[in-house]
């Protein structure tokens, strides 16, 4: 089946347990699966933080992907996700390939958005080639960011002491 339906029963909306069909599954997948130069290329360059939190991403999408279900997996695989957009986001704020990085993420959002648009009017396949346009776009943002020079997560004095008020230093998880 090309399309997902959701079926009224006692008020209750039951959602199909398969979410695509697995050529579909295949193209997102495959898509998901690039995030692996980005996780190398972070670790050559010591960006721990970023490692760290792109392989998580890319454990969890290909978690997902590999068996798309409305379960556990979707939800920690969106989380964790978006989270990981939320700290390059932050982080890049005083990096030297900020520009190309935000003009990337911002077509990954509109392809995300997108993405959801049509396929809930039922364009499933157009959606699949958008999502997966998300995908390239923020490898091409994390990759253009890592290519440039960051300032180092507990020197990033811009972002880090506003935010959290010095907790970090007071915690000496960084050393002054």
């Amino acid at each position: 089946m090309t399309e997902v339906l959701c079926i009224k029963e006692n008020n209750c909306i039951i959602q199909p347990k398969n979410i695509l069909l697995p050529e579909q599954c295949s193209v997102l997948l495959k898509t998901s699966t690039i995030l692996i130069f980005a996780v190398g290329y972070s670790y050559y360059r010591e960006y721990y933080d970023f490692t760290f939190s792109t392989t998580a991403v890319f454990v969890t999408s290909i978690m997902y992907w590999s068996n798309p279900e409305y379960n556990w997996k979707r939800n920690l695989d969106m989380f964790i996700s978006h989270f990981s957009v939320l700290h390059h986001c932050v982080r890049a704020y005083t990096a030297e390939r900020y520009v190309p990085f935000y003009f990337f993420t911002m077509l990954g959002v509109l392809c995300y958005w997108s993405s959801w648009k049509l396929y809930n009017q039922n364009k499933i396949w157009t959606s699949v080639y958008l999502h997966s346009g998300l995908h390239i776009m923020f490898n091409l943002a994390v990759l253009s960011l890592y290519s440039g020079d960051l300032v180092p997560i507990c020197d990033n004095n811009n972002i880090l002491v506003h935010i959290i008020k010095n907790d970090v230093y007071d915690l000496q998880l960084c050393s002054n």
